[in-house]
């Protein structure tokens, strides 16, 4: 399977990717680095937007705009001027935000974690911003929160605690945007690495990140199986992936750069890649609807 590299220049910790659809192009981020970044690939041009804090996630606002969530909070974010327009902040100085997502009725989901990354005992929270800005606790006592989806019903949300090295799975009320009765759908062994980002296929099927597994995998969330592994030579952490194209037929993986290159297997590791026409397709993002205008 061809795996193209589409930087050159390395992220210190890509993450966050999402199909901006409506404009064809890919939104991720740079966390370490505070940037917010936007790929064309018409041209291959990656487009760089600084930010005043950590940016863990990055999503679209419906009514215009974009949403990120920053180390102290959620903040509406106006690509356009380059300014933040309205931010809500909830984290204590030593958490950060990190990975997040629109829910299907366009609530902005996004965890926390430590930011020096220690996590005995953990102090993350899952968070959810309601359409009115309202911010409420969703989970606590979180290690380092990470991928989300939802089920093509959207009655389920899946969601990753990295090193739990499982992918829980909940009921999910999109009417109220609660979740409740939580289980194990997929456990990771030894060696495979470490769960982070999520997405889902338009045959109900997961798609993670494989941090320190130089890889990506799909897997069955009915019955836990692992259904492929799809190495990404030279790049130990994977971060993040997001179906893109026309058609949402091309795979787009984001990496980390942060640990180095000591043994000499990471020399890929920040790069943004993608494996085009990858067998399986995607679902269209979910936009944040803000009400309070």
């Amino acid at each position: 399977m061809q795996v193209e590299q589409l930087t050159n220049e390395a992220s210190i910790l890509g993450e966050g990717s999402l199909w901006w659809y409506e404009q064809q192009k890919l939104l991720w981020v740079d966390i370490l680095a505070k940037k917010v970044h936007l790929f064309n690939p018409q041209n291959n041009q990656n487009l760089s937007f600084e930010l005043p804090e950590f940016v863990g996630s990055v999503v679209c606002r419906k009514q215009g705009g974009l949403l990120v969530a920053l180390q102290s909070g959620f903040a509406h974010f106006d690509i356009e001027t380059q300014t933040i327009v309205h931010k809500n902040e909830i984290e204590p100085s030593l958490n950060r935000l990190n990975d997040g997502k629109c829910s299907p009725e366009g609530r902005f989901w996004a965890g926390s974690m430590r930011i020096d990354e220690l996590f005995n005992p953990p102090n993350g929270k899952l968070w959810v911003l309601d359409h009115n800005w309202d911010c409420r606790k969703a989970l606590d006592n979180i290690s380092i929160s990470n991928g989300l989806a939802w089920s093509l019903d959207h009655k389920t949300m899946y969601y990753i605690d990295s090193p739990t090295l499982k992918v829980s799975a909940f009921d999910y009320d999109s009417i109220n945007g609660n979740i409740s009765n939580r289980r194990t759908v997929i456990q990771y062994q030894f060696g495979q690495g470490f769960p982070d980002g999520m997405t889902i296929d338009n045959q109900g099927m997961l798609w993670i990140a494989d941090w320190d597994g130089f890889s990506v995998s799909q897997w069955n969330p009915n019955n836990g199986s692992l259904l492929q592994t799809i190495k990404i030579d030279n790049a130990k952490d994977i971060t993040s992936i997001a179906f893109g194209g026309n058609e949402l037929q091309d795979l787009y993986i984001t990496s980390s750069s942060k640990n180095g290159n000591i043994d000499g297997k990471n020399s890929k590791g920040g790069m943004l890649f993608r494996i085009p026409n990858i067998g399986s397709t995607g679902i269209k993002h979910f936009q944040f609807d803000d009400h309070r205008n």
